[in-house]
């Protein structure tokens, strides 16, 4: 009878330690039967917020929504977000919590260059599929295995802009003047510049840089008019925008502005009045009020959460953060239900023209590419309306 019952027991632990797992929840960081873990680092209270909180609140709305219809192959989403207030070291700080302590499967973010540089290391050697918003090429060129971004890096961005002076607006040798935030994504741009205004024998008749957190701009706008340019070409903060604008307008600065996506965000311009009339900008996804059926559905869901907020106007920003969960969400339904990690770095590089439905340009992965959607769309100031008009379609860089 003992020896019976312990060749049971052999049998049994056999059984249990050698016998093929094939159910879906594997342990795997971040990953339940129940929930998917995904964290988020980005700036709720410091210099970037007027672009960071409403990607933020888009995350929280399209996850409550997808949550509420059921999740991915039965998980529910589960968002932890944390403030890294745009300073490298609180980014540093976010990551480690989120990976050690929260353990999360991907993340969203870090939202500024900078931060990202300090954790990439990390972020390869702790496999974090990473999806983060549009920034320099040193992010995702070339291609990283855990990394991705979605839409044109900033060096895409500008090339576009000199591309839509040459292509569509036809000058000829126009006189351009480039402004640019002392940081990371201003230093990265100037070499964009140069190498467009090269390309397309513009010439580069004058060069300013700001301090990202200056709200005055007098003596470089000065400086500038000195040089008669045809267009301002700006990489500059947020913050630094109403200042150099309202500087212009005042000294008589007589030229086309043009900014990038993070310049040409609903709820910036439209608020500047006469000062934003020949302001120029391109943006990488569709504003609140754009007249399309995707848009549509995404205000009827943001307003089902946050009911009597349609005005004052989501900025672009808040599209940014809808499209970034779109393509996460979309890649975690094609990994499938026995979910690992990288099965979902495989499934993100299955989009190929993924349709985004006109919120953003269609967005292609590859394991040599990681850019996502590479298209650009410019926009002019309707300030009647208090709305941005485009004008031209969506743009890719030809360089």
């Amino acid at each position: 009878m003992n020896e019976r019952l312990l060749s049971g027991c052999i049998i049994l632990i056999f059984i249990i330690f050698l016998y093929p797992d094939y159910s879906y929840s594997k342990k795997i960081r971040g990953v339940s039967n129940k929930e998917i873990k995904i964290g988020v680092i980005y700036d709720q209270t410091g210099p970037a917020t007027v672009v960071t909180l409403m990607a933020t609140e888009a995350f929280r709305n399209y996850f409550r929504n997808l949550n509420d219809s059921g999740g991915i192959h039965g998980r529910k989403i589960k968002l932890i977000i944390e403030d890294d207030r745009y300073q490298v070291p609180a980014t540093i700080a976010a990551y480690k919590k989120l990976v050690s302590r929260d353990s999360v499967f991907a993340l969203l973010g870090p939202g500024s260059s900078q931060g990202f540089l300090a954790v990439q290391l990390r972020i390869l050697k702790d496999k974090v599929p990473t999806l983060m918003p549009s920034t320099s090429d040193r992010v995702v060129v070339p291609a990283k295995h855990y990394i991705f971004a979605n839409g044109p890096t900033y060096q895409d961005q500008m090339k576009i802009v000199f591309q839509y002076i040459n292509n569509n607006l036809k000058y000829k040798s126009p006189r351009i003047a480039f402004i640019r935030a002392d940081n990371e994504r201003g230093r990265i741009s100037f070499n964009a510049v140069n190498e467009s205004s090269k390309k397309y024998g513009f010439k580069l008749v004058a060069t300013e840089v700001l301090d990202p957190r200056a709200i005055e701009s007098t003596s470089e706008i000065l400086k500038i008019k000195m040089k008669k340019p045809d267009f301002v070409v700006m990489n500059i903060m947020v913050p630094n925008l109403f200042g150099l604008m309202r500087s212009a307008k005042q000294i008589g600065l007589d030229a086309w502005f043009i900014g990038e996506h993070y310049l040409t965000s609903t709820g910036i311009l439209e608020t500047m009045g006469s000062v934003a009339e020949k302001y120029i900008g391109g943006g990488i996804c569709s504003p609140w009020y754009h007249d399309s059926s995707e848009m549509t559905n995404l205000r009827a869901i943001t307003l089902k959460y946050n009911p009597g907020t349609e005005k004052p106007f989501r900025n672009s920003c808040y599209t940014q953060g809808w499209c970034d969960a779109i393509i996460l969400s979309e890649s975690l339904k094609r990994t499938g239900k026995d979910i690992n990690i990288e099965a979902f770095i495989k499934a993100l590089e299955t989009l190929n023209e993924f349709d985004m439905k006109d919120l953003c340009g269609n967005v292609t992965f590859t394991s040599m590419n990681h850019k996502g959607s590479n298209y650009l769309k410019m926009y002019k100031v309707d300030i009647k309306r208090q709305r941005l008009v485009s004008v031209s379609d969506w743009i890719k860089p030809e360089f």
